[in-house]
């Protein structure tokens, strides 16, 4: 019997990271006064807009964390998979207020960043499938 050899890509994407640093100085740009989208702003009460401005922040935070991890490989990608779904999660609020708020209007902005939150989950499911051939190692 031959030996499994399992190859990992490299795990750092630059997209990927230049997305969640965006999603770090956005959430603390948020917190510290930057005002929010207009939809966000329409649609949400203050204190729903930093929770939503705190998973921004958290989100690119963690993911990065993850990216870079040092320690454990498994350990970096739940880091990374945390961050990416909790980003996910927070894009998902924004593109749905922003077609709530713009209609039509939004389907740039819209469009865009329902395009992040599909890429997020996508992602996840591909570092899902590391850790499985990991384990079988």
């Amino acid at each position: 019997m031959t030996p499994r050899i399992l190859v990992l890509r490299g795990r750092h994407s630059p997209h990927e990271e230049l997305l969640l640093a965006v999603s770090t100085v956005s959430g603390l740009a948020y917190l510290i006064g930057s005002p929010p989208p207009m939809s966000i702003a329409a649609l949400m009460p203050r204190p729903i807009v930093y929770i939503w401005a705190i998973g921004l922040l958290i989100s690119g935070a963690v993911g990065l964390a993850g990216c870079w991890w040092r320690g454990a490989y498994e350990r970096g990608i739940e880091f990374e998979k945390a961050g990416l779904l909790i980003g996910a999660g927070a894009m998902l609020i924004y593109g749905t207020a922003a077609f709530t708020f713009g209609g039509w209007r939004a389907l740039l902005a819209g469009g865009i960043v329902l395009g992040w939150t599909a890429a997020n989950i996508i992602r996840v499911a591909k570092l899902q499938g590391h850790l499985r051939e990991l384990s079988k190692l």
